[in-house]
């Protein structure tokens, strides 16, 4: 997992708030309280992983996550508990673990194949790319 925060606000009173930005519909109250990504941040944060760039001072656990909706201009927010967190890293925890043992299943889709590096070679694939033309083929 590669991520970018997109914006970290350091508030008046110390708490850190992030913001992750959104194009497309706006989602449910409810699936921004469930959102992983935003999970990851604050973990992220919450184990001293972001940094003052003035400074390089850690930063503190985030007190705000919210997604910011750019179409309608919406930003709906969200908090994460300990219990939360200990949970994530639980379930990272456990998905690092199977990695390593290569113990992960193909779970083939025509979306999710559609964009997979590996859906040529893969026996489980459910979408193939087209076969490239030869130099021949390209002629006629």
């Amino acid at each position: 997992f590669v991520g970018f925060v997109d914006r970290v606000d350091l508030a008046e009173d110390g708490t850190l708030h992030l913001v992750d930005y959104k194009t497309g519909r706006p989602r449910s109250q409810e699936a921004v309280d469930a959102d992983r990504q935003l999970t990851a941040y604050a973990w992220a944060a919450a184990r001293g992983a972001l940094r003052d760039p003035a400074n390089g001072a850690t930063l503190p656990p985030a007190s705000r996550l919210a997604l910011y909706f750019a179409e309608p201009g919406l930003e709906l927010a969200t908090t994460r508990s300990e219990e939360q967190l200990a949970a994530f890293e639980a379930d990272l925890r456990a998905m690092v673990a199977a990695v390593r043992r290569r113990a992960f299943d193909a779970r083939p889709s025509e979306g999710a194949c559609r964009w997979c590096d590996y859906a040529a070679r893969c026996p489980d694939a459910a979408w193939r790319p087209a076969a490239p033309l030869t130099p021949r083929e390209g002629l006629r």
